[in-house]
C-alpha cells in the first residue's frame, strides 16, 4: 500500500560456527547409544521423582563472552558449550556421544534483508541474512574459531575429548575457512 524503501533492510543476525568432538559414552553427555538410552531412561525416572537430573539439561551448559584481542574494549565473541554432538542444529544425528562448542560474532557488520515472497500473506517471507558478506565478520569468526579450538583442545579436555566430527586444524586457516563457509549458520537470535 505504501512504498517504504527501508522496510526489510538492515537485518542483523548472529553468525554461529560449531565445532564438535566425540567423547566416551560414560561421560555426562547426551548421545545416541545403548548406554545413552539407559542414562536417559534413568534420568526420566529421577526427574519424575525428584525433578532433577540429566533430563533437565538445557544442553548448552556453559557460556563465555570474550574479546578477540586485548585492544577490543568489550567482548566481540561468544562461546556456548554443549554436552552433545551438534550438527546442523541437531537436524543431522550421529551415533555416539560428544561435546560441542559454538562461537559467534556478537556485533556483525553484515546486513541482510527480509522481504515479501508475494502479496499472499500465507506465503513465507524471503529472508537472506547475507552472513559473512562483510569480510570483517569472517575474519573475526575465523579468529574466534581458532581461539575456541585452542580451548577445546587444551589439557583439561584431554581425558574426554576424542576425534573432531569435522576435523580442522588451527594452523590451517584455509581449511578452517572452508569449514566455516560450509557450515556456519544462524544462532537464532537477531542482533
Amino acid at each position: 500500500v505504501n512504498e517504504l524503501p527501508g522496510v526489510g533492510k538492515n537485518l542483523q543476525d548472529h553468525i554461529d560456527y560449531v565445532q564438535s568432538w566425540r567423547v566416551p559414552s560414560n561421560t555426562e553427555t547426551v548421545g545416541a547409544s545403548l548406554r545413552g538410552a539407559a542414562k536417559i531412561t534413568s534420568a526420566m525416572l529421577e526427574w519424575r521423582n525428584k525433578r532433577s537430573g540429566l533430563i533437565t539439561t538445557t544442553y548448552a551448559t556453559a557460556g563465555a563472552f570474550f574479546r578477540s584481542s586485548p585492544d577490543v574494549l568489550v567482548p566481540d565473541l561468544q562461546l556456548v558449550f554443549v554436552i552433545a554432538l551438534v550438527d546442523d542444529h541437531a537436524r543431522k544425528l550421529h551415533m555416539g556421544h560428544g561435546i560441542s562448542c559454538h562461537v559467534e560474532v556478537l556485533r556483525p557488520h553484515s546486513r541482510g534483508t527480509v522481504r515479501l515472497n508475494s502479496n499472499d500473506p500465507r506465503d513465507a517471507p524471503v529472508i537472506d541474512p547475507q552472513f559473512l558478506s562483510d569480510e570483517r565478520d569472517f575474519k573475526l569468526l575465523l579468529k574466534g574459531a581458532q581461539m575456541q579450538q585452542r580451548i577445546m583442545e587444551s589439557k583439561p579436555f584431554d581425558s574426554v575429548r576424542g576425534k573432531m566430527l569435522y576435523p580442522t586444524r588451527i594452523d590451517d586457516p584455509a581449511g578452517m575457512e572452508r569449514d566455516i563457509r560450509n557450515r556456519a549458520n544462524t544462532q537464532y537470535h537477531p542482533v
